[in-house]
């Protein structure tokens, strides 16, 4: 029997103001407004003013969208924690540049220069108060969460103080499992002041519905541990900080998945990380950047560029890996330098990042690697704004803490120009930038940037193929910085996207999918027949100049269905309203893209063999049950009738033609059928087998079609 999902439940209605002439894409036009809601940080840096002190901050604050700010934190400054609230305001200038002013219960009076980007879901700034080094980013919060919002594997990379007589640096890289209901179980490798250590711990954890919570853990070394957290992205991200006297720990952590082999870790993978090497002088830091390929069967080989201490060094990197079945594992690497390293490493988001730790003695050194999408590079690849903000050391009579935070425009032919705010050892300086550089075909690149002070800074860094990321290192001699930018608009085409995964490149003939922009309808409206009308609201949408079916459509999203006859490639989108019409945007169809739809904390649309929707606590899936899954793109069918534009699928069976298999915590699934959901539009379903030998809790489903994997959603088990 197949199930057929209201296709109602799996659309957003966004609010926005029309303009005169659609417009397909975010747009670097930002204003009060674009600030709004609540957002998470985490972050870390130094106090200056008295020799230099570590401080780490964690809290929530919500914006009312008009320029006011309120929220709460927890700080850690030199180990002496305190919790505190936050009250103050904001200013938000046209190029999403601006300023803030918070003042908080302790007394303190704190002034922020920032960067909107992604249309305000992150913010990246610098505190510009003399005689501070911080930087960091905030992200939105989830709209509403209980305990079972946390659950699934999550993943982290840390690093941070210990304060207990003098400062000691510390590392810290591992895996927590959450059950949905308060309980944590984990594992991790650490580094205290070059001491490596291995422990498993367990504990509790409550979130309240405003997202944020505490945890407790007891570790097998007799350590306990408290923590303040706060989720974000739906689940899929947590910030934390330790509030134990003593510890000036904050960090992130990335959900994961159950099961894992040497195959999660496939592909090419860019990082920027920092760490401290303890000497006979005591900590030296190290900043490193670059880009490494993984065979999917356990070998690796890169090029990157390390500074320790100040001297800078390009090498080339080859080794091994191992990956258990809990998705931890190891790897040994050795360097054209004569070094030879080793790894503990821990894979987040079904092989899409890596968090690791060194586990060489005297070392202090943790971080990330994230996967690169397909394709090749240009100088072209970076074109548009990009934001950042940044920490690192310079060297000069000592190890001098430094932030950064800026606004770099790319000019896509090799040109850079921008402006930034640095702190200098806690000197505050404003500063405008100029720059070249250059993007080679496999997307690492050199740029140079000057200042209107006179200095020059060089940097080695590696661009996404979209263009939207950057990592980087600077290699001149005396500097330990390394970091990250992101584009702050992205391109046109990445505003169309696959409907259920939101991914770019996965819109697939036949299939459900979204435009994102601004101005792309008068109001709000639906298709309210069974047919869809290629006309809505005043709304029309070609593809290839044919216009096509339209389910629902609003200022700021529109939810279509693409063409049948569509070819794979490259396809061209306009918008109209009347007699207005948005730029064409041309973007990437492809023959498979299979999008999982979601809700809540990316949970899939699936529905138990009792007729209720899977989900903790009281609707998981057994061992041996059969779930129809919800889902678009997956690619052409063999249709036991005709296949048509804005109408209804047949009634029978339509199996999709192209070869395809699923896994639910790393398990083969059975999969009974896949193919159009009956009588719908654009929808598919994926009947799948649950295996049975998955753990209680939540385990990831990804469907894979001719090679095209889905989105991680996921299942909710109990054996």
């Amino acid at each position: 029997m197949f199930r057929i999902q209201s296709l109602a439940l799996l659309t957003l209605a966004t609010v926005a103001i029309a303009s005169a002439q659609p417009r397909v894409g975010g747009l670097l036009n930002c204003a009060l407004s674009t600030i709004s809601g609540g957002y998470g940080y985490a972050i870390s840096g130094y106090l200056t003013a008295s020799g230099g002190i570590a401080f780490a901050d964690y809290g929530t604050l919500v914006a009312d969208g008009s320029g006011s700010l309120a929220g709460n934190s927890t700080e850690s400054t030199g180990g002496s924690v305190a919790a505190r609230t936050i009250s103050g305001s904001y200013q938000v200038n046209g190029n999403c540049t601006g300023s803030s002013t918070l003042r908080d219960s302790l007394g303190n009076i704190l002034t922020l220069s920032f960067t909107v980007v992604d249309n305000g879901n992150v913010i990246q700034f610098i505190e510009i108060d003399n005689g501070t080094a911080i930087s960091g980013s905030a992200q939105r919060l989830a709209s509403g969460c209980d305990s079972s919002i946390f659950s699934g594997p999550y993943t982290y990379a840390i690093s941070g103080w210990l304060a207990s007589g003098q400062y000691q640096p510390f590392a810290d890289a591992g895996r927590i499992v959450a059950d949905g209901s308060g309980h944590l179980t984990g594992k991790s490798t650490y580094s205290s002041f070059g001491s490596i250590g291995r422990r498993t711990f367990s504990g509790n954890y409550s979130i309240g519905s405003n997202c944020s919570g505490t945890a407790t853990l007891s570790d097998s070394l007799g350590n306990t541990s408290t923590l303040s957290i706060t989720v974000i992205s739906n689940g899929q991200e947590v910030l934390f900080i330790q509030t134990d006297a003593g510890t000036v720990i904050s960090g992130t952590a990335q959900r994961g998945q159950f099961a894992c082999t040497n195959a999660a870790l496939a592909g090419t993978y860019s990082y920027s990380i920092e760490g401290f090497i303890i000497g006979s002088s005591g900590a030296v830091p190290t900043a490193d950047s670059g880009l490494l390929i993984a065979d999917g069967n356990g070998n690796f080989h890169g090029a990157d560029a390390i500074s320790e201490g100040g001297s800078v060094n390009v090498r080339t990197i080859s080794g091994s890996y191992s990956i258990g079945s809990d998705c931890s594992g190891n790897a040994i690497f050795t360097d054209t330098l004569g070094d030879r390293l080793g790894l503990d490493i821990f894979i987040a988001d079904g092989g899409n990042q890596v968090e690791f730790v060194q586990t060489d003695p005297q070392t202090v050194i943790s971080g990330s690697g994230e996967k690169q999408s397909g394709g090749t590079c240009g100088t072209a690849t970076l074109n548009g704004v990009y934001g950042y903000a940044i920490e690192g050391w310079l060297v000069s009579s000592g190890f001098v803490p430094y932030a950064d935070a800026g606004q770099l425009t790319a000019n896509g032919v090799g040109s850079f120009s921008g402006a930034s705010t640095t702190s200098d050892g806690g000197k505050i300086i404003f500063r405008n930038l100029t720059g070249t550089y250059q993007v080679n075909s496999d997307c690492s690149g050199t740029a140079v940037l000057r200042d209107n002070l006179g200095d020059v800074g060089n940097l080695r860094f590696v661009a996404s193929p979209d263009g939207q990321n950057v990592v980087f290192i600077e290699t001149d001699s005396g500097s330990v910085i390394s970091g990250g930018a992101q584009r702050e608009a992205p391109p046109a085409s990445n505003a169309i996207v696959n409907a259920a995964s939101n991914l770019p490149g996965a819109v697939v003939p036949g299939s459900l999918f979204s435009i994102y922009g601004n101005g792309l309808a008068v109001g709000v409206s639906s298709a309210n027949s069974a047919t869809w009308p290629t006309q809505l609201g005043g709304t029309s949408v070609t593809v290839n100049g044919k216009a096509i079916p339209l389910y629902f459509v609003s200022p700021g999203q529109i939810n279509a269905q693409l063409p049948v006859e569509t070819q794979p490639g490259q396809a061209q989108l306009v918008v109209s309203i009347g007699n207005s019409n948005s730029s064409a945007v041309n973007f990437a169809v492809s023959i498979s893209g299979p999008g999982i739809f979601t809700y809540g904390s990316m949970r899939a649309v699936a529905v138990n063999t009792d007729g209720s929707v899977n989900g903790p606590p009281s609707h998981p899936a057994r061992g041996g049950d059969t779930l129809v899954v919800y889902l678009t793109g997956a690619g052409p069918v063999k249709p036991s009738g005709a296949w048509q534009d804005g109408l209804p699928s047949p009634s029978g069976l339509s199996p999709v033609s192209l070869p395809f298999a699923a896994t639910i915590g790393g398990e083969p699934a059975g999969i009974v059928y896949l193919g159009l959901t009956p009588a719908s539009i654009g929808l598919y379903q994926l009947n799948v087998t649950v295996p049975q030998s998955l753990p209680t809790g939540d385990n990831t489903l990804i469907l894979t079609v001719n090679g095209a994997a889905s989105n991680s959603a996921l299942i909710s088990i109990q054996p």
